[in-house]
């Protein structure tokens, strides 16, 4: 019988690349499995974010609550939790969102329509 890597025979490779092969079924389902809870995670977390929000109606407020770098960044998922940005639109510190994310006054963008 012939010896190959690390002195295994054919077979035991064999046997080996089997055993590997089952060890990434297991780690590919358990991946799913993670997935699907940060999935639940991400829910939750968006859940209390928009709840948050809309009682202080305020992006910084709720930047800081939530560890975002940024207003733009809260506003931005919130919109994206939302699936439209009408619900940022009344926030207290909307005009600061609006020029730190398009780096122009709200009020210009009134005057050009």
């Amino acid at each position: 019988m012939a010896k190959f890597v690390d002195n295994l025979s054919y077979e035991e490779l064999l046997a080996e690349n089997a055993n590997l092969k089952q060890k990434c079924k297991e780690l590919k389902k358990q991946n799913e499995i993670l997935e699907e809870k940060i999935i639940n995670l991400k829910d939750i977390q968006s859940y209390e974010i928009c709840k948050f929000f809309s009682n202080c109606r305020s992006l910084a407020k709720t930047a800081k609550k939530f560890l975002y770098d940024d207003i733009v960044d809260c506003g931005d998922d919130i919109v994206y939790y939302n699936d439209c940005s009408d619900s940022i639109q009344g926030a207290d510190d909307y005009k600061e969102y609006y020029f730190l994310k398009y780096g122009r006054n709200l009020e210009e963008d009134d005057e050009d329509e």
